[in-house]
């Protein structure tokens, strides 16, 4: 509470909470009801926060496409192979190819999912948007 030395008599100020609207004569915003519900509330389904689905859409997108950059840089590997390669340098090339090839492809598809998951989370608006206003209309 208070230092005993500053009030020796036990006489230490009360505290509140701040309220800015207390001098502007306007009800506070967390007494305030509303009289329908909010948009976001109306849809029974739940969909990932806007910043877990591009993470797990661009990741899977990117895993994926790594994952198949890497098997067609492991062909691409085999087939220009030459005979007289020794372990190392064969092993050096195949690394090289899925890399590349791999990295290539993990980007594509990455940005594939990043541009779908932005016509889904598009679509999902306008369709909230047009049940409330239906529900709005028909009040």
């Amino acid at each position: 509470m208070g230092d005993p030395r500053l009030y020796p008599s036990g006489s230490a100020p009360r505290r509140h909470l701040y309220n800015p609207y207390q001098d502007l004569n306007i009800p506070s915003p967390a007494r305030t009801s509303m009289t329908y519900p909010p948009p976001w509330s109306s849809s029974s389904r739940r969909r990932p926060s806007c910043s877990a689905a591009p993470g797990a859409r661009t990741g899977i997108g990117y895993l994926s496409g790594a994952l198949v950059g890497a098997a067609m840089g492991l062909r691409e590997a085999a087939r220009v192979a030459e005979p007289g390669d020794t372990a190392k340098i064969w092993a050096n090339r195949v690394l090289n190819s899925c890399g590349a090839t791999g990295r290539r492809m993990g980007n594509r598809l990455g940005v594939i999912g990043l541009l779908y998951l932005e016509k889904e989370q598009m679509f999902g608006m306008a369709e909230k948007e047009m049940e409330y206003r239906v529900d709005l209309f028909n009040r």
